[in-house]
């Protein structure tokens, strides 16, 4: 009777104990290898992480670009959904208010030290 290695599922007909190619253990099968150990697939869960409706991303553009609303609501929803989707959307949104502000603060303080003035 064929000896099959558990490990690498490679037949030998001697009267090996040892795999000659990882070194396991052999053991006698009844007529076929063992079979193929597949590793599964982890994808991220749909019910974790739902879609973000149209909708939802084009009211959110609106409130967002008034300007106090729009840096209160980013900040918010930065922290608070359990939505992986309006988390990033409100990280790159904050990101970017922070970003125009800081160039709007440096050209008002380079134009107020070179005497320009609004």
């Amino acid at each position: 009777m064929a000896k099959y290695c558990t490990t690498c599922n490679q037949s030998y007909k001697d009267d090996s104990v040892f795999c000659p190619d990882c070194g396991s253990e052999l053991v006698e099968a009844q007529s076929t290898p063992a079979p193929e150990v597949i590793p599964e697939v982890i994808s991220p869960k749909e019910e974790l992480y739902p879609a973000v409706s149209t909708a939802t991303y084009f009211w959110l553009n609106i409130a967002m670009t008034i300007p106090t609303v729009g840096c209160i609501l980013s900040i918010i929803l930065t922290c608070a959904p359990k939505n992986r989707s309006l988390k990033n959307y409100a990280r790159a949104y904050l990101i970017a208010n922070l970003i125009i502000i800081g160039l709007g603060l440096s050209v008002l303080v380079i134009s107020l030290l070179l005497g320009m003035g609004f």
